[in-house]
């Protein structure tokens, strides 16, 4: 009659995945060399070794609890359970692993069965996933041009903020730009050259409001602003300055371009964004026909 505990040491080695078997105190009593050569360890020097030794220092204490919940109530577990779990090797470098479980009874001993797959490879796409993922969102609220928030952010933020208006009475300010003949520059100039000023006007947006505030290019030569907290008195002192720096900046080069600014002050909650575009949409028409290159300021609900 073979041995079985020959048997069972023989079958570990056969296995493709590195595996070890630990008693009820979580003590290693078998491994095979797949998983020594996995941690580094030389042969059967982890016999008799606590399990804790291949798992990082941080993660030791919970793993002690969840030993004793799991050699209390022992069941098979699965690879894929749980997403991120670490090993540890003999050199100290933690690396990041899955793990599957079974229980076995041997006569009066209650053990388990632990094979350990190394997950480096698959966490790297994972993290190249979540990366690629994360761009994507980001390109999917942002102007590929300027950098600037795209439309789609930019009614995003402004809904968050009439939601804060209703909830906390906090007013806050829009404002659409628009830049009168920008077509000229194109014709003129090129479009590369208008590309290059787009990205210019971008720049000195970002570069004179608060960094809680949003800018978003909207359309071709039109730009919005997201001012959080901002009453009139605030809105003007931001936007006022802003708008001669536009002045200053286009007479520079580009005199024929003159920059209308529509703002509205919002001190209600409107019932939908709607309301706000419509009624700076309308304000913006008058600039264009009669004001150009003007800066304007109106209330919302108006006074």
């Amino acid at each position: 009659m073979l041995d079985p505990t020959l048997s069972l040491s023989t079958l570990l080695n056969a296995m493709p995945d590195a595996t070890l078997v630990v008693d009820g105190q979580g003590k290693i009593v078998m491994c095979n060399r797949q998983l020594e050569h996995m941690f580094g360890y030389p042969h059967e020097s982890l016999l008799n070794e606590p399990i804790h030794a291949l798992i990082p220092e941080e993660y030791r204490h919970a793993h002690a609890r969840h030993l004793q919940e799991y050699m209390h109530y022992p069941r098979r577990r699965m690879m894929g359970s749980v997403m991120t779990l670490y090993g540890q090797h003999l050199n100290g470098h933690t690396f990041p692993v899955d793990i599957m479980l079974s229980p076995l009874q041997l006569e009066e001993h209650k053990l388990v069965i632990c094979s350990v797959r190394e997950m480096r490879e698959v966490k790297q796409m994972q993290d190249a996933l979540t990366e690629a993922l994360r761009r994507e969102r980001q390109l999917a609220r942002s102007d590929p041009l300027t950098h600037c928030a795209n439309r789609r952010a930019f009614a995003e933020l402004t809904e968050y903020e009439i939601e804060r208006c209703r909830r906390y009475q906090r007013p806050f300010t829009l404002a659409f730009l628009a830049l009168g003949n920008f077509k000229q520059v194109n014709v003129r100039h090129g479009h590369i050259a208008g590309d290059q000023l787009l990205q210019r006007i971008a720049t000195l947006l970002q570069g004179s409001v608060r960094s809680s505030d949003t800018v978003a290019r909207i359309d071709g030569d039109e730009f919005a602003l997201l001012l959080p907290e901002a009453p009139m008195e605030i809105a003007q002192s931001i936007l006022d300055r802003l708008h001669a720096q536009l002045v200053d900046e286009l007479n520079s080069q580009f005199s024929q371009v003159s920059p209308s600014m529509a703002v509205l002050v919002c001190q209600q909650p409107p019932e939908h964004l709607d309301f706000l575009l419509k009624a700076l949409d309308s304000q913006m028409n008058e600039l264009s026909q009669q004001h150009k290159g003007m800066l304007s300021y109106r209330c919302y609900p108006q006074q």
